[in-house]
């Protein structure tokens, strides 16, 4: 006979009762709408993995179309019974993607018989099982409580490297993802356990052994090149340098960065420098229960550190060889240099690249010169000066009109040093498809960046903004949600699916994914910008001036936005205002005119004045602007698309 299990939870000081759907703290029932209880119990249910907004509208709102700020608000309503304020500690948002239940959770089952134990899964407590006469291994902490039936030991061993011999770690984990075992050889011996594959994976930047003498050009850079390299096996996806740069304390708990970035295993490592040789503890954790899945070491430090990795890769990829392909195993082996000096230049290159500043771009520009000077063939550090250069024209506009051909000749040097280097494409892509309106040649480049490494979120990110501004809006949408899928956390990145939506037309969606991005992030003034440009496509002139104003009470200055509240205040039907911002943009003096004409064209054509709207538009097709990348599907130039000036316009531009 068979019986009916019926479950509670205890989320905190709140009872869940899934027999009477039922929420109560205390002895007070919260009052809670059957779908919202619904919602919760599967969050609740699922609290191991994310569950995706795509998953619970299909399975709740029974696969009708409806607008995903419908789901936004039940989240928030689910939230407001929980008392679940920010910092948020039952339910998390991953933008774009989904939510995981990330509260404490005791799980009470109800049978004819009592069970001889009850499983308690508490994200955070540190709860020790043990059998008898075992003793604690340290690592208990950043373990949930388990049953003693699947309770397992994880051996652990301190291994030291040199950290040059990137590739001798990327191949053991690569042997991890691919077959959890591994056969003991020349001094190496990895510990495994018997999990399902490890399919997601976080390199947090390295920690010092020694916390007086630390080096962040370097433990940064171990990070981002083992990321590099790990990126290369196609079945595992490596969140990316930008979203882990952000866990560089050294008290920071891997298992909870691991958590957080919604990963199955994370890397964690410390380092120290001695002399020429590095050395190197390295551990890789699963974030499920935060157990060991191996540790590495060399027994002997190593003089000639590039010809240890050599030796000691070509020996573990042996090991797997059934589990990579013979293009894996050559780019997991592959040196970008074999020059140290080269190496570090590029290290502190990659350092400031990631600061985003005016200055700090310059240091990057430096560091990325004096890495290629050291060793003339290496094809990364040209990537980078790409990267560098096209940062310096959207951060640093005095030197921006110089800043593109640079970027595009280091970018094609990358390309003729190593045509197999995805970052090389990808950085050579937007510049060929935005600034030489190659649009052909700029899609060339994003497939073959994404076919080099599928998982490179940042190739993934800009063809999206790219298939957005031409209309290929059903593409743009795929691409832009497998970008936050592969760096959930990235601000910028979930603020861009809400612009991509916008200029799909699809609003409410938009808003909805603008207002989730800043849930997570309030201080964002981009999502703030984006939110108020979609209500003025919308129509919501009022609404978007007011969040304009937020803005402006913060102090932070946007490019381009002047035109928009021009726009809107004559739309509004508010000329007056509407042509003192005219009257302030041709009295500015910026180094980009080309922005100023854009966004007196803005003006003009919500004034209503075509005339003037298509001179300013004609001069900007004659100075070759890429403002006009976006002529067919800026919804502020709507109004102009019924006069045949626009087809001749569009003509010459050659937009798509």
């Amino acid at each position: 006979m068979s019986v009916q299990i019926q479950k509670k939870y205890l989320l905190g000081d709140h009872e869940l009762d899934a027999g009477s759907h039922s929420l109560a703290r205390g002895d007070s029932p919260i009052p809670l709408s059957r779908k919202r209880f619904q919602v919760l119990l599967c969050l609740v249910e699922e609290r191991d993995r994310l569950v995706t907004r795509q998953e619970l509208l299909e399975r709740f709102w029974d696969g009708h179309e409806v607008y995903e700020e419908n789901l936004t608000k039940c989240i928030s309503e689910i939230r407001k019974a929980l008392g679940d304020q920010k910092p948020h500690r039952f339910i998390e948002t991953i933008p774009a993607v989904g939510y995981r239940y990330i509260g404490s959770c005791a799980e009470i089952a109800r049978q004819p018989e009592p069970s001889v134990f009850a499983v308690e899964k508490t994200r955070g407590l540190r709860v020790v099982v043990e059998e008898e006469g075992e003793q604690s291994n340290g690592y208990a902490s950043a373990r949930p409580l388990l049953s003693p039936a699947v309770a397992k030991r994880v051996s652990k061993t301190t291994w030291i490297v040199s950290a040059l011999s990137i590739s001798v770690l990327i191949t053991v984990i690569a042997s991890a993802v691919a077959t959890h075992r591994f056969t003991s050889r020349a001094g190496i011996a990895p510990s495994l356990t018997n999990h399902s594959p490890i399919r997601s994976l976080a390199v947090l930047p390295f920690k010092p052994i020694n916390s007086q003498n630390r080096d962040e050009y370097l433990e940064l850079g171990m990070a981002d090149t083992l990321i590099a390299k790990l990126s290369n096996v196609k079945q595992l996806i490596v969140r990316p340098t930008s979203a882990i740069r952000k866990y560089t304390t050294i008290d920071q708990d891997p298992v909870a960065a691991g958590r957080e970035q919604g990963v199955d295993a994370v890397l964690d490592a410390s380092i120290q420098e001695l002399g020429d040789r590095v050395s190197v503890t390295v551990r890789l954790l699963r974030v499920a229960d935060g157990s060991t899945l191996w540790s590495f070491r060399c027994e002997d430090a190593c003089a000639d550190v590039f010809a240890a990795q050599d030796a000691i890769s070509e020996q573990i990829a042996q090991a797997i060889k059934a589990s990579l392909s013979d293009d894996e195993k050559r780019l997991l082996a592959k040196h970008y240099t074999d020059n140290k000096e080269a190496y570090q230049e590029y290290l502190k290159g990659r350092y400031y690249w990631n600061k985003k500043t005016a200055e700090e771009i310059k240091k990057a520009i430096y560091y990325f010169q004096s890495a290629i000077d050291k060793d003339p063939t290496y094809a990364l550090a040209y990537a980078g000066l790409s990267d560098a250069y096209h940062a310096q024209h959207i951060y640093d506009l005095p030197h921006a009109p110089r800043a593109i051909p640079r970027a595009r000749a280091a970018a094609l040097k990358a390309l003729e040093i190593d045509d197999t280097l995805a970052a090389a494409h990808a950085s050579l892509a937007p510049l060929k498809w935005i600034y030489d309106w190659d649009f052909g040649g700029g899609e060339t480049e994003f497939k073959r960046a994404i076919e080099l490494d599928p998982n490179y979120s940042t190739a993934h990110h800009w063809y999206a903004l790219c298939l957005s501004n031409i209309g290929r809006h059903e593409e743009a949408i795929a691409e832009i949600k497998r970008a936050a899928e592969l760096d959930p956390l990235s601000p910028m990145i979930s603020t861009d699916v809400g612009l991509v939506l916008s200029c799909a037309r699809k609003y409410d969606e938009a808003i909805a994914q603008f207002h989730e991005t800043l849930e997570i992030t309030p201080d964002f003034f981009e999502a703030h910008h984006l939110l108020g440009q979609t209500l003025i496509f919308k129509g919501m002139f009022a609404e978007a001036l007011s969040e304009y104003q937020k803005l402006a009470d913060t102090g932070v200055s946007i490019l381009g936005i002047e035109g928009e509240i021009g726009y809107a205040y004559a739309k509004a039907g508010k000329t007056d205002e509407a042509l003192e911002i005219l009257r302030e943009l041709k009295e500015q003096v910026k180094s980009d005119e080309g922005l100023l004409m854009a966004e007196r064209a803005f003006v003009y054509t919500g004034l209503g004045n075509k005339d003037e709207a298509f001179k300013l538009l004609n001069k900007l097709a004659d100075r070759h602007d890429n403002w006009l990348r976006l002529l067919n599907t800026y919804p502020l130039l709507d109004d102009l698309h019924s006069d045949p000036r626009f087809t001749e316009l569009t003509r010459r531009v050659g937009a798509p």
